[in-house]
């Protein structure tokens, strides 16, 4: 598995979520939404391995987005 540098700097918004799974299903949603909408904003989605670590990966970018960036931190249960 190769890693990516992550450049938050230029997202307008920052999802850090649990899994891969989130992320797919997150990323499909917002490509929907964003592309009926006719928006040209970005996204970046964060997977942080876990749900212990949303709060950690989170804060540990924090200083490395951009100023106007909104930050959503996403958890589910299973029950």
């Amino acid at each position: 598995m190769a890693t990516q540098a992550i450049d938050a700097t230029t997202a307008d918004l920052l999802i850090v979520c649990e899994g891969d799974t989130d992320r797919e299903v997150i990323a499909i949603l917002s490509e929907r939404i964003l592309g009926n909408a006719g928006s040209k904003r970005s996204i970046k989605i964060i997977v942080a391995m876990g749900k212990i670590t949303i709060p950690r990966v989170a804060n540990a970018l924090w200083n490395t987005f951009y100023s106007e960036s909104k930050v959503l931190d996403t958890i589910h249960t299973n029950q």
